[in-house]
């Protein structure tokens, strides 16, 4: 039987594979209405569909070096969901900013009965959603990375809470 939890991240999955697709649906109708143009419309978001897709082969990366409790592996993975994620944000932004010039630079568009902007909305608001939302669950203290943390060598506890003077010099 599924759990609350694998539910919710399956949700979570599910909104950010469709925040990707939105991407790619922009860079194929922009294909589409301006072959003809001047200027190359699809690439920012083809980076972000490219980045946001790729994030799921370093979030698989990350669930399997846990498994593993392979500490730098998950530490790399992290760091790449990180950045994949990071770069697809950014290239959405700057999708919905071109967007604002399609008038100019693909006239075909700005008539087109794409409503890109509403895409874009949408696909940055489920892009936060997938991002934000996994991090607000409480984590549970028994948790496996907590448990390596401190077999790895991490501090311990009577560590954590000694006081250290403050040095201005």
């Amino acid at each position: 039987m599924l759990s609350a939890k694998s539910i919710f991240f399956a949700g979570i999955a599910l909104a950010l594979a469709t925040a990707a697709i939105l991407q790619f649906y922009i860079m194929y109708e922009l294909d589409d209405l301006c072959s003809k143009s001047d200027y190359s419309l699809t690439t920012a978001p083809a980076v972000a569909g490219i980045c946001l897709a790729g994030s799921f082969v370093a979030n698989a990366f990350w669930l399997w070096a846990r498994e593993k409790d392979m500490a730098g592996a998950r530490s790399g993975a992290i760091l790449l969901w990180t950045l994949s994620v990071l770069f697809g944000v950014a290239a959405s932004g700057a999708t919905l900013g071109q967007i604002q010039l399609y008038p100019d630079a693909c006239p075909p568009a700005d008539v087109s009965d794409t409503n890109f902007n509403a895409i874009q909305y949408a696909s940055i608001g489920l892009m936060f959603l997938s991002i934000a939302a996994p991090h607000s669950l409480k984590k549970k203290k028994n948790d496996k990375t907590s448990d390596s943390i401190l077999a790895e060598g991490g501090p311990q506890i009577d560590e954590l809470h000694v006081k250290q003077p403050l040095v201005f010099v």
